[in-house]
């Protein structure tokens, strides 16, 4: 049973329009957003390598935590090592990560009016079905694929600039672990230490985080990032909120 507080009405409202945008919008590409997050959840505790590990999972959904919100961030934590080093680049060369980012928004912008006859709305959908596949038949993006790629990574480093800028997070995965710490005690009104130490230490592969030093983290730092990256944990608690109230 969840000791959470309830999400701002308004805040839970504005959160389920994005929500149904977002849905309709991938409906329209043929994609079912919330079996994919279903998917992507399911896959993350399959890989969870222990019966402990799956069983903080179970505990935490159990407390009020939304599945598909706890694998979405597994997801995220088992990918950081790869791309800290990208993280410590974008951070600490704040010149080149402007001109990066220029030349990626412009670059995307150029694709859409080159390629006007491949993007146009007009176009039929079985048109661009068929030309998506052809491209993915030489290994190459659709030419609208790529120029949305293109944006993703320009907001990356946005993001990056911004969150550099305002909280000093050179640690990516700080971030990350406080995204975890800070949805589990939206989800539940608790922090849950041991589940989330258990879950947190299969998930980056620690041999050596127990519950007291997992603690200690949290006193040192949850406070200080809580004041950057409130935004975040409330809007993880209240999209997950809306998914679960969509299975109902």
């Amino acid at each position: 049973m969840s000791e959470a507080e309830p999400p701002d009405s308004e805040r839970l409202e504005a959160v389920q329009k994005l929500w149904d945008f977002a849905r309709q919008l991938y409906q329209s590409k043929g994609i079912d957003i919330e079996k994919l997050l279903a998917d992507l959840a399911a896959k993350q505790e399959e890989q969870l390598p222990f019966p402990g590990a799956r069983r903080d999972l179970t505990e935490l959904c159990e407390a009020g935590c939304t599945r598909e919100i706890l694998g979405a961030i597994i997801f995220v934590l088992r990918v950081v090592p790869a791309i800290e080093s990208f993280w410590a680049f974008i951070v600490g060369h704040a010149e080149r990560r402007r001109k990066l980012t220029r030349t990626l928004e412009a670059t995307a912008k150029e694709l859409d009016h080159f390629f006007p006859e491949v993007n146009d709305e007009a176009n039929q959908e079985k048109l661009r079905a068929k030309l998506r596949a052809r491209f993915a038949d030489v290994g190459h993006l659709y030419p609208s694929e790529l120029a949305s790629e293109l944006r993703f990574y320009a907001g990356f480093l946005t993001l990056a600039e911004r969150l550099a800028s305002d909280t000093e997070a050179r640690n990516l995965g700080q971030v990350l672990k406080y995204t975890l710490v800070g949805y589990v005690d939206r989800a539940t009104g608790r922090f849950h230490d041991k589940n989330v130490m258990g879950l947190y230490a299969e998930v980056v592969g620690s041999t050596t985080l127990d519950e007291v030093a997992h603690r200690m983290w949290r006193k040192r730092n949850y406070s200080r990032l809580d004041r950057h990256f409130t935004g975040l944990a409330d809007f993880l608690f209240d999209i997950g909120v809306v998914i679960a109230r969509s299975r109902t």
